[in-house]
């Protein structure tokens, strides 16, 4: 939905008829970088590494992947 809101306002204001790739490329950009960063931060959190996010990418495999993310943080020490 906010990529057709940013198409009209970047629409509207340079007076086009038809939306070309604008900042909706860079709002996606940023939002799958924030995504990206939050999900391994947070197999961080739970003591996994953040390859495993990769888990995302097969269909079944992503239940494993949200079994983790609801997880209970684990609490180590850094001496």
């Amino acid at each position: 939905m906010v990529f057709f809101i940013l198409g009209g306002i970047f629409a509207l204001i340079l007076g086009l008829d038809t939306d070309p790739i604008g900042p909706e490329v860079l709002f996606a950009i940023a939002y799958i970088w924030l995504l990206i960063t939050l999900g391994v931060r947070r197999l961080q959190d739970i003591g996994r590494k953040g390859i495993w996010l990769l888990l995302g990418l097969v269909p079944v495999a992503t239940l494993v992947l949200l079994y983790w993310v609801v997880q209970p943080s684990t609490h180590k020490t850094r001496e």
